[in-house]
């Protein structure tokens, strides 16, 4: 969804779907781009604990952390939206979370 962001998945997620919370644990924000000393990033929303099981993925909830990077990619992505996306993975799992 182009333009959207953690405010508006957990507005759709709680008053529309009626979920008892965001379907994602973090939501990477490309319009919203930062500053950081080293360089442009996508900022990372998190939105829930990483044990917490959310609905994001049908049958799959039990066993899968959900990541979002609000935007539609199908022709663009840009260079802070990648870096955050890997930096996000590599702190993942260094931390030793599975992805």
């Amino acid at each position: 969804m182009p333009g959207s962001n953690a405010a508006s998945f957990a507005d759709y997620h709680l008053n529309t779907m009626v979920w008892p919370g965001i379907g994602y644990t973090f939501i990477i924000e490309p319009k919203n781009v930062i500053n950081t000393p080293n360089g442009k990033r996508a900022m990372i929303v998190y939105a829930n604990d990483i044990d917490k099981r959310t609905y994001h993925v049908g049958n799959s909830n039990q066993f899968s952390l959900g990541i979002c990077v609000a935007e539609d990619y199908r022709y663009n992505i840009d260079e802070a939206t990648l870096v955050s996306i890997a930096e996000l993975h590599t702190a993942l799992v260094k931390n030793g979370i599975k992805v």
